[in-house]
């Protein structure tokens, strides 16, 4: 979306002069579709893949080029009127995926339409290790010098899993709902997997292509969950304060999967005792509740539970 790009480019920027090792991987579907309808060409896409013959691939190819371009622009922009005015970003982009035919599907020839064969993680390592941020198109390259046209989730997916990356995150046109229609703040992958295997994925959103892409998006959240990805977060893709509430505050504004629920009741422990009188010191300052030292909390502790979140007592009983 043209409309996010200069919030996420500053975004980006600042996440990058924190510390994080950024990479960045971007889809071409929209772009494409734009110009193969332009010039009247067909193009189909079974189960969200595209079958790509050479005007889509030579499609791509040109997008592809015209989306880096762009993204590098926005990346090269410091941020006027803050401290970081003037800071700058390396981006780096190159032939980091190797991509194999994906073949023959259900009688469905797919030609140049690749899958992911390797990552070249030593070399996005270095330049990660360097202070680059790493761009990452969806476009292989097999070793007979071949262009694939990859899935951007299937590159951002195999590369975080390989990184071995804390996070993953995807931008996407509408999140998950729940059962009441309101959108899933957090999941378990096994509550995701269920949803996908009975093909009940509920969403605001009732494009039939943008209900296929949240599928694809979740069976590869739940995958990278199961190879070591401790969170993966789903971000609602007009929403220009996405990364950074999700990132940065306790509640967040998207979806997060993660193997394991993320909010869970436990027994008590004596190092929860700092915790609870936090939780409990208003409720006590107002009268709603009987004050309770330090001394009584700690001997009473095996009596209560909590609930944690992230790491975080937010509820004792």
């Amino acid at each position: 979306r043209s409309d996010l790009l200069p919030t996420l480019a500053h975004d980006l920027t600042l996440l990058s002069h924190l510390g994080l090792r950024l990479v960045l991987c971007f889809g071409l579907r929209a772009q494409v579709d734009d110009h193969l309808a332009m010039t009247k060409e067909q193009s189909e896409i079974v189960n969200g893949r595209r079958v790509t013959d050479s005007k889509a691939l030579a499609t791509i190819i040109r997008e592809a080029g015209i989306a880096r371009n762009e993204l590098e622009a926005r990346l090269s922009m410091g941020l006027p009127n803050t401290p970081m005015a003037g800071a700058r970003l390396a981006v780096t982009s190159g032939n980091y995926v190797t991509a194999q035919p994906f073949g023959v599907h259900l009688g469905v020839d797919f030609k140049h339409t690749g899958s992911v064969r390797e990552v070249h993680i030593p070399a996005i390592n270095a330049l990660l290790d360097a202070g680059h941020l790493v761009m990452l198109p969806p476009i292989g390259y097999s070793l007979t010098g071949e262009v694939f046209n990859v899935t951007m989730t299937e590159v951002a997916t195999k590369c975080a899993i390989e990184l071995g990356a804390d996070k993953l995150a995807f931008f996407v046109d509408s999140l998950p709902v729940d059962e009441n229609d309101k959108p899933l703040k957090q999941a378990s992958t096994a509550r995701v997997q269920q949803l996908l295997d009975n093909a009940t994925i509920p969403n605001n959103n009732e494009s039939v292509a943008d209900l296929t892409n949240l599928s694809e998006v979740l069976q590869s959240a739940v995958n990278a969950c199961h190879m070591g990805i401790e969170r993966v977060h789903l971000l609602q893709s007009n929403d220009p304060t996405a990364l950074l509430r999700e990132l940065f505050t306790r509640d967040g504004c998207g979806t997060m999967i993660t193997i394991d629920r993320w909010e869970h009741i436990r027994p008590a422990t004596i190092a929860d005792v700092g915790g609870i009188i936090e939780l409990i010191a208003p409720l006590q300052a107002n009268g709603t509740m009987v004050s309770r030292s330090r001394e009584d909390l700690e001997i009473d502790i095996e009596h209560f539970v909590v609930s944690e979140r992230d790491g975080m007592v937010v509820a004792c009983a």
